[in-house]
């Protein structure tokens, strides 16, 4: 110790050096080297590791892309990350502020608009692997499903590239139903109208309806069989999108197109001059379902949550998104269900000849943050994925539905109601409505508008008229906060 000293004494320069020295001698015993060591984006052998960030997938999804890519790119190494939903945003969000974030960041439509300051737009002729000056806004409205259009678009650029489309759908317990038309044919005179609904399924909700009355079982006040999971907003996955779809359906302005106001409380006129209220009768219609005092009640909040009721047969009908499947199989691979494609309201446009039909779309996306180091890498990734065959190769390991353009489309309601793959076709008219830049806040006040009902604190159209101010209130304050 006194010789150190007595080398600090006769010379600052010499002094430090020493203390150079010892501090490596004590990284070496303790089996680091801080003078040597890598950029946190550079693993051990030398290679470029590119880090992807979602919460919806496992690993194994992407081992045939990344092992190509990685094959064709001997430098970069693809670090797959799996996230937990319930914590991602907050997770993600914390990290690209600490610039620590991933290259690639996965994100539900939802949160685009919300997120498009942290991440960078989608270079121009991204698409164009043939060098043919195709823009991004061209080929996106040949190539892909219209919604991308509609949502990922902004300012005249591309905002996000879509993973799939999922949409809602009609998924229908066959044991159930089984036990249902079992029952009926047993009656002295048996509906046929309504065994032949059983088989064909319901194209409308009109359908529907007629399937409830039949289907729903009440033994002394309690719902022994339910037909539907509708009406409540606290046990049912994905209220809120439920009913939203049929508020699109029914030709309801959701949002203002300036993104100002919510308008779904307001009336409307049809093409005839009729002043009519088409949100407030969509919800009146989904609240139907879990309100005693209607025909159609046939749920209620003692219900399990829709998708377990339907896992164990306790309820013939619900709706949801494709990756439910997935549940089932993983939950009880025994249950036998079929999948039929949303219903549709008849007859709700003026022209009671045009057939339009209304699907809702929810998908996430690719992005690439703004903070990452490897940008340019990042989007070689995402090119290689895109133009070499990748998205079949996602689409073939999860099962789920492609964002491109199709030409067998169903051209009548009976058609979609026949056809075996809902998920499919549906993407191509499927819709959705901007949530604002907190869609975690406009979903949580739409779900509330459900339940204040439920509860009896208010009538339909004071939940509506509060709900809309609500969601008003933070446009407005998110929106004009650029």
């Amino acid at each position: 110790m006194n010789k150190l000293w007595l080398f600090i004494g006769g010379g600052l320069g010499i002094g430090l050096l020493v203390m150079v020295m010892i501090l490596a001698t004590q990284s070496s015993k303790n089996g680091t080297t801080a003078l040597t060591s890598k950029p946190s984006n550079v693993d051990e052998s030398g290679k470029t590791i590119l880090t992807i960030w979602q919460p919806i997938d496992n690993e194994d999804v992407y081992k045939d892309i990344v092992e190509n890519f990685e094959s064709e790119n001997p430098n970069v190494k693809v670090n797959i990350v799996i996230k937990d939903l319930k914590t991602y945003e907050r997770e993600s969000t914390n990290a690209l502020s600490a610039q620590i974030g991933p290259d690639i960041w996965v994100i539900p439509n939802s949160w685009v608009p919300r997120h498009k300051d942290k991440v960078v737009v989608v270079p121009e002729n991204f698409f164009d692997a043939e060098k043919k000056k195709i823009s991004n806004l061209d080929y996106v409205k040949e190539n892909f499903v219209p919604i991308v259009s509609k949502e990922l678009v902004a300012n005249n650029q591309l905002q996000a590239l879509p993973m799939f489309i999922d949409t809602l759908a009609l998924y229908i317990n066959k044991t159930v139903l089984k036990e249902v038309e079992r029952e009926i044919s047993q009656a002295e005179q048996p509906d046929e109208a309504v065994l032949n609904l059983i088989s064909t399924g319901p194209a409308t909700w009109n359908d529907l309806v007629k399937l409830v009355k039949a289907i729903t079982k009440v033994e002394n006040g309690e719902i022994i069989r339910s037909a539907v999971a509708l009406g409540e907003s606290t046990n049912i996955s994905h209220s809120d999108d439920i009913l939203m779809a049929m508020m699109l359906q029914n030709k309801t302005q959701i949002i203002s197109p300036d993104h100002q106001t919510a308008t779904f409380n307001l009336p409307q006129t049809k093409n005839s001059g009729e002043s009519y209220l088409p949100g407030k009768n969509a919800f009146d219609f989904f609240l139907s379902f879990s309100n005693p005092q209607t025909e159609n009640y046939t749920w209620n909040e003692k219900m399990a949550n829709s998708q377990r009721a339907f896992i164990d047969g306790q309820v013939a009908m619900i709706i949801d998104y494709q990756y439910f499947e997935q549940i089932i199989s993983q939950i009880d691979p025994n249950v036998t269900f079929k999948v039929m494609a949303l219903p549709q309201i008849q007859g709700v446009s003026d022209n009671e000849t045009e057939f339009k039909p209304v699907d809702f779309a929810s998908y996430y996306n690719y992005t690439v943050p703004s903070t990452s180091q490897n940008q340019e890498l990042a989007w070689k990734f995402l090119q290689y994925l895109y133009s070499s065959g990748g998205i079949d190769s996602y689409a073939s390991a999860t099962s789920r539905t492609k964002p491109y353009i199709f030409d067998d489309v169903p051209q009548s309601l009976k058609d979609r109601s026949e056809r075996n793959q809902p998920f499919r076709f549906q993407t191509l008219t499927a819709e959705n409505w901007y949530h604002s830049k907190e869609p975690n806040d406009t979903v949580k006040t739409i779900r509330n508008m459900i339940n204040d009902v439920n509860t009896q604190k208010v009538d339909s159209q004071k939940a509506l008229d509060t709900g809309a101010k609500l969601v008003t209130d933070i446009l407005r304050s998110t929106e004009n906060a650029e």
